[in-house]
């Protein structure tokens, strides 16, 4: 889910023309968007998922740790090139062309919607 709005959040950023990685205020504005779509433990059992956290224990810093600690481990795979992080960096690969590719389709959609 956080992936998910991140790049949802990145998405509206670029549809406005700006670089989401300068906006200052992006990881309150991530966890906004964040805590909006989390589910309650109701929600969740009825969609048969499980959401380790409660929304109240979801902070600002927490989030900003998660995310950077995704880009530095996908860095730190990439750079050791050790054949023992090959899958670490090929799941970061996928998330990363994932991230990608519905960044694309909202934008088309995005851009489809406002003429």
């Amino acid at each position: 889910m956080l992936l998910k709005v991140t790049v949802e959040y990145k998405t509206s950023r670029a549809i406005e023309n700006a670089d989401w990685e300068s906006c200052q205020h992006k990881y309150g504005d991530i966890l906004k968007l964040l805590l909006d779509q989390y589910p309650t433990p109701e929600n969740a059992a009825a969609i048969e998922n499980y959401f380790p956290h409660d929304k109240e224990q979801i902070t600002q810093s927490s989030l900003t740790y998660k995310l950077k600690m995704i880009r530095k481990k996908f860095r730190q795979a990439i750079d050791s090139g050790s054949e023992g992080k090959a899958d670490m960096a090929a799941l970061y690969c996928s998330i990363l062309i994932y991230m990608k590719r519905h960044s694309v389709i909202l934008l088309q959609e995005k851009r489809k919607q406002t003429g």
